[in-house]
């Protein structure tokens, strides 16, 4: 069962890891039901095709990163931020511009994490679809790519069965 957490707005002037001597956060899920729903998991090809571009591939990794461990422990866990670097490939550097701060940063940019108190994150367990401007911003390729994906799990989704006491269920 996941935790609902109220999520604080963002001060990046108080961000965790910046040469603060905070080491670990503590990262709880972020329960969104309409992207829990809709959206997709950090590790589907939906992710790598078309949000990779626009969040970047150490972004990308450490939502990876986080999704596993969240599958392990969902309502929350402990992340050693030195270690977990190290393990994504990002380097030691925790301070105020290390690589690590920079990709949690650009998660919260995105909006697939959010700050929570001074030492903990809200993250997406699923990732959202593309929005419109986020789309335009792909190459021609994978535009049309992108759209031929939607149509086709829009109708995947309306092919499925609806569950019980749902209005389509009557």
């Amino acid at each position: 069962m996941s935790t609902t957490v109220t999520i604080p707005a963002n001060d990046d002037d108080d961000a965790p890891g910046r040469d603060d001597g905070v080491a670990e956060l503590r990262i709880h899920p972020w329960a969104d039901p309409l992207v829990d729903r809709l959206g997709h998991d950090p590790r589907d090809a939906y992710v790598e095709t078309f949000w990779l571009g626009i969040l970047g591939p150490a972004s990308i990794v450490l939502l990876r990163h986080l999704a596993t461990r969240f599958d392990l422990e969902p309502d929350g866990f402990t992340l050693d931020l030195e270690s977990t670097a190290r393990a994504l490939g990002l380097g030691t550097g925790l301070g105020k511009w290390g690589p690590m701060q920079r990709t949690l940063s650009r998660c919260t940019t995105f909006g697939m994490a959010r700050r929570w108190g001074r030492d903990g994150f809200v993250v997406r367990r699923r990732m959202p679809p593309l929005a419109r401007h986020q789309v335009a911003r792909l190459p021609d390729h994978l535009q049309a790519y992108h759209a031929e994906w939607i149509t086709w799990l829009d109708a995947q989704r309306r092919a499925e069965v609806p569950d019980e006491g749902t209005p389509d269920a009557a």
